[in-house]
């Protein structure tokens, strides 16, 4: 009687064990494991053609940084390769984002901007535009972009920028936003 027990739970183990192994996700890239959360995401990305890896191809480099030229190679791909349809956005044609996008930008100057200070800067999109994106840019590395948001209606971009430095500096920060209108529905950010 034990030995039948023991080889109940062999073979109900095995039951349990052979699926899992058979739908198993196999990497494509030697640094990224098979159980990594993104693993299935990065073989779609590859498989599509969206990406070639890092170095030599071998690797993907899941931590690092994307830069703003390998981000353009990403969505040039996603673009050409037509993985998904960019023509479209919830039922409109993307000429309606075309036609009516207008990017406007707002820089100023910090003078001595002391250590830890947190100053927002807006790009107002002229009426009856809307902000539906957005970013910056500074021209000192220590005065950094912490956070980059719609205003509550809408009507602008606001970057919020602060010094990490020891000391107090002096920089140029630009907030660029993003607009567009009118005739468009803009849902507000939850």
């Amino acid at each position: 009687m034990r030995t039948w027990k023991i080889i109940l739970i062999i073979v109900s183990t095995a039951m349990l064990i052979a699926p899992l192994t058979a739908y198993a996700t196999t990497s494509m890239f030697a640094d990224v494991p098979n159980d990594h959360i993104f693993v299935d995401d990065i073989n779609w990305m590859k498989t599509a053609g969206i990406t070639n890896g890092c170095g030599d191809g071998t690797n993907y480099c899941p931590n690092d940084n994307v830069t703003r030229g390998q981000m353009a190679a990403f969505m040039h791909r996603l673009a050409t390769k037509q993985v998904v349809n960019a023509g479209t956005l919830d039922g409109r044609d993307s000429s309606d984002f075309v036609m009516n996008t207008q990017w406007v930008k707002e820089s100023v100057m910090f003078v001595n901007m002391s250590s830890g200070n947190k100053l927002p800067i807006e790009a107002k999109c002229p009426k009856p535009k809307h902000a539906v994106s957005g970013g910056g840019l500074s021209t000192e590395g220590r005065l950094v972009m912490i956070a980059s948001y719609p205003s509550s209606d809408n009507t602008a971009w606001t970057a919020t920028w602060t010094n990490l430095g020891p000391v107090p500096l002096t920089s140029t920060v630009t907030t660029w936003a993003l607009c567009e209108g009118p005739g468009l529905l803009v849902k507000p950010m939850p």
